[in-house]
Formats: structure tokens, C-alpha cells, sequence
């Protein structure tokens, strides 16, 4: 009875331990969101005073709470931007438990960085981004203290990461990818924007095909109080990308999660007092067990799947193109060197072959319709006739890319063309081929667009050196200008 007793209390201290250590503190997060978030970090701009304040306010607390520092006795993990500004993660490490998979991280981030202030109209206007991210930041501290006081749980080695530089382009997060040993990164979570649980009513969990078999131990993890989880198998937001994409070009399994967009993103309006801090509170609280059962598992695998956006540049791409603009004659040896212009349509499909990083070559099939105007006698300022043609374009176009990176990029395109006009008429009447026009065309064709992942924005010129119309004094040739979207697969 006795030893029964002392067993029964041993377990209630236990289950006390467990059920306080996934209890979040609501005060301190609301001490770390208007700490980082208040006018006086000014934006918390990279490379700023204010920027370093806030990174020494994370230190504190990482040393407070106990975690082992990056290296050599430092929580900073320094790089520069620009080659002269100074920024810094700030890194802490809870060790593994067990021998083996302690060897294994799993890294857990949130940058801390926003976009600094304005001064507009002669005020000073500051973007406290406390959702963006001093949300994601305060979670990242208390879910440190909270591993730290179940640490003898965890397995794997658990490494935080206060991301910097992260508005800048993801720069903190690139720089750590560059310096630890990838092999030993089982997988990466970034919190960024993760204080609008109540707005949102659900917490997104993005990215979890990067895991094998992700979707099923997501949903094996126990939440310890009810929240809504709604799972995504992949980031897939073109402007709002977090760090996670660094992780994803080295083929590590990375979620990204979120309450989303319902706070006010990127405008001065985004305070700590429009903070859902209970959610926040649920939302670190099952960050707490999430970290300590994925440390636990036996193996955790990438799926060797990426979101579209992630895919690095193929050697063939293909895909399907339209374009509107303008068509007019050209006139040689007239003092009018061009006709009324008229409307001009394109559509069809493309190869596209990636040879080099920065060189492309790229095969077209178009259908083409094409209006444009032609006087009725020699005096150009007469009355004009409409021409329609239908007729089939095959450009080939040499592409010189300048990559963002490998689905990003801006280009230009210079090659040449050739059309079969299989169909023409002058205000209506059908015209005679090799009498009033000539079924052949070529020429060159000249581009330059922007690509952003699979959309494609392009505007073209296509200049005939051949002459179009058959006429017994004049050189009539044909010049297309577009705007052309396409879809690549």
C-alpha cells in the first residue's frame, strides 16, 4: 500500500511536470511580442541599432532559459549583407538525449527581422511587424524554454533559429544552410506569422509532402488543447516565401506554419495589441509536443517531393502561350513608312531547351491572326483596306536569362521566324496567293520577359525582312508587335 501510494505521487509530480512544460506562459509571450514589436525597435530594420537590440533580447533569453550556445560561447551566428552590414541569427541548441539520433537535428526557426520605418509627410511611420514576425519569435522562445525543461525527452538534437535578414530576401536562412552539416538536418519548421489563430480559426501546416509520409504523423500527434490544423502538402505563395527555401533547394523535409494572411502584412497597422495570445499560446504549446515526437521517431525521410515553385530549372520545359497586340505594313521608299496599325492575336505551344544556367533555346508553334491596312491607291493618305490574314509562325529564339534564381529569371530573346499565310482577305473578298500576296514570310523576332515559376510575361516584335503583299513598285513588308502570357510545364 505504501509503495502503491509513493508510485501514485511520483506519477502525479510526473504528470504535473509534463502538463506545465506544455503550458505556455501567456505573460511572457506577451512580454516578448511588445518588447520586439514596440515603436522603440523601430521595424527591427536588418543591419539597424534597433535590429541588434532585438537579437540581444532573443540572446538573453536563449541563456536564461539554458541553451547551449551556437559556437565558440556565442548565440551569434554573424554574415554580411552587401559585403559591409553586419546581421546575426541567434542560435540555441537543446543536445539529444539519445546517442545516436542525437547526432540528428531537427531545426525549428523564426525570423526576427521587419522592415524598419518611413518617413512620410513629416512623420514617422513604423512597422512594429508584430505578427510578422515578433509572433513567430516569441513562440520560438517559449518553445525553447519548454524543450528545455523536457530535454531528457527529446532524441534528436533540437537547434532554434532567430532568423535575420529574412525581408531581405531570406538571408539569414541562406547563410545557415551554407555553414551546418545538411546530412544531419532531418527537418526544418519555419513559425512565421503565427499570431492570428482567432481571425484565421485554423493553423496551417505547409510543405508536409516534403516528408515522407508526413500528412499521417502530423496527424498521429496528440494536441494537448483543441486547435484546428489544416495540412498543405506544399508552400506555394510566390511573394510571401519564408525560410524554408533554402532548405528545400538542399532537398531537406521544411514546413512552413502559419495563421496566414489576416493580420495587416507589411503595413504600419501590424501591433502587439491586435495579438491573439491565447492562440499564440496553443499554437507554441503544440509546437512543444510536435518537436518532442518528431525527435522521437525512428526515422524521418525527405519524400524527395518539392513544391513546383522549388523545382530547379529543367533541361526541357514546354508549355502553352497567347498574346494580343498590334500588326501594321511597312512601306519601303515612301514617306509614310508605316501603315494604320490593327489587332493581332497568337496562340499555341512551346519547348523550351535549358542548355546553360544562363542560355535557353526556345521552339514555337503558333496560330497567328493578323490585322492591318493598306490605301486603296498610291496616294497614302486615301481611304485604307482592311487586311486579315490567318497564318501559321514557327519563331526560334535564342533566351539569355539573368536568374534570381532558377525560377525567377528576366530575359531576353533574340532569333528569327518563319510564316505560312494560308488565308487572307481585303475587306472581306478572300485575296489571291502568289498574285496580291505571297504565302511565305520570314524574319526576326526580338523578346524580352520576366519568368516567376510557371507564369511567363513576355513582350515580343517580330520584324519581317521578307516582303508580304505583291505589288509592282513597293517593298510591303509585315511587322507584329505582342504581349504574350504563357503557362510552363
Amino acid at each position: 500500500m505504501k509503495k502503491s501510494l509513493i508510485a501514485s505521487i511520483f506519477l502525479c509530480i510526473s504528470l504535473t511536470t509534463i502538463v506545465f512544460s506544455q503550458n505556455t506562459s501567456t505573460n511572457l509571450l506577451i512580454k516578448h511580442l511588445y518588447t520586439l514589436a514596440s515603436d522603440s525597435m523601430r521595424g527591427r530594420f536588418y543591419g539597424s541599432q534597433e535590429n541588434y537590440l532585438a537579437a540581444l533580447y532573443i540572446e538573453n533569453q536563449f541563456k536564461e532559459i539554458g541553451l547551449l550556445p551556437y559556437k565558440n560561447n556565442s548565440y551569434f551566428q554573424t554574415f554580411l549583407v552587401n559585403q559591409s552590414i553586419q546581421c546575426r541569427n541567434v542560435v540555441g541548441i537543446i543536445e539529444g538525449s539519445d546517442s545516436v539520433l542525437k547526432q540528428e537535428y531537427i531545426i525549428i526557426g523564426a525570423h526576427y527581422d521587419h522592415l524598419g520605418f518611413q518617413i512620410k509627410n513629416g512623420k514617422i511611420l513604423i512597422f512594429n511587424g508584430a505578427d510578422d514576425n515578433a509572433s513567430g519569435t516569441a513562440a520560438l522562445i517559449e518553445l525553447a524554454r519548454a524543450l528545455k525543461a523536457e530535454e531528457k525527452n527529446l532524441k534528436r538534437s533540437v537547434v532554434l533559429v532567430a532568423f535575420d535578414a529574412e525581408e531581405k530576401g531570406l538571408l539569414g536562412s541562406k547563410f545557415m544552410v551554407s555553414q551546418i552539416p545538411l546530412e544531419k538536418v532531418k527537418l526544418m519548421v519555419s513559425m512565421d506569422m503565427v499570431g492570428y489563430y482567432k481571425q484565421s480559426k485554423k493553423l496551417i501546416f505547409k510543405g508536409v509532402a516534403t516528408l515522407k509520409d508526413g500528412k499521417e504523423i502530423i496527424k498521429s500527434i496528440p494536441i494537448p488543447e483543441k486547435i484546428n490544423i489544416e495540412i498543405r502538402d506544399f508552400e506555394n505563395a510566390i511573394f510571401t516565401a519564408t525560410d524554408t527555401k533554402y532548405f528545400l533547394e538542399e532537398e531537406m523535409p521544411a514546413f512552413h506554419l502559419t495563421t496566414g494572411l489576416k493580420s495587416p502584412y507589411h503595413k504600419p497597422e501590424d501591433d502587439a495589441d491586435k495579438i491573439d495570445y491565447e492562440g499564440l499560446r496553443k499554437i507554441t504549446d503544440y509546437m512543444t509536443v510536435f518537436t518532442r515526437e518528431m525527435s522521437q521517431k525512428e526515422t524521418l525521410t525527405y519524400s524527395g517531393k518539392l513544391p513546383p515553385m522549388q523545382n530547379k530549372a529543367k533541361i526541357l520545359e514546354g508549355g502553352f502561350s497567347a498574346s494580343v497586340g498590334a500588326n501594321a505594313l511597312h512601306y519601303d521608299k515612301t514617306a509614310f513608312e508605316r501603315g494604320r496599325s490593327g489587332f493581332a492575336f497568337s496562340g499555341g505551344a512551346f519547348m523550351q531547351i535549358n542548355i546553360k544556367n544562363f542560355f535557353s533555346l526556345r521552339p514555337e508553334f503558333l496560330y497567328e491572326y493578323k490585322n492591318s491596312y493598306f490605301p486603296r491607291t498610291e496616294n497614302f493618305s486615301s481611304p485604307a483596306d482592311n487586311i486579315q490574314i490567318h497564318a501559321i509562325t514557327t519563331p526560334l529564339s535564342l533566351i539569355f536569362r539573368t536568374t534570381i534564381d532558377p525560377s525567377i529569371y528576366f530575359f531576353v530573346g533574340l532569333g528569327g521566324y518563319y510564316t505560312y499565310n494560308f488565308s487572307a482577305k481585303k475587306q472581306g473578298i478572300p485575296m489571291a496567293f502568289n498574285k496580291d500576296i505571297y504565302h511565305h514570310e520570314g524574319g526576326m523576332q526580338y523578346s524580352l520577359g520576366l519568368c516567376v515559376y510557371n507564369l511567363r510575361m513576355e513582350a515580343v516584335s517580330r520584324l519581317a525582312l521578307s516582303p508580304l503583299l505583291i505589288h509592282k513598285t513597293l517593298n510591303i513588308k509585315n511587322n507584329a508587335y505582342y504581349f504574350q502570357l504563357a503557362v510552363v510545364f
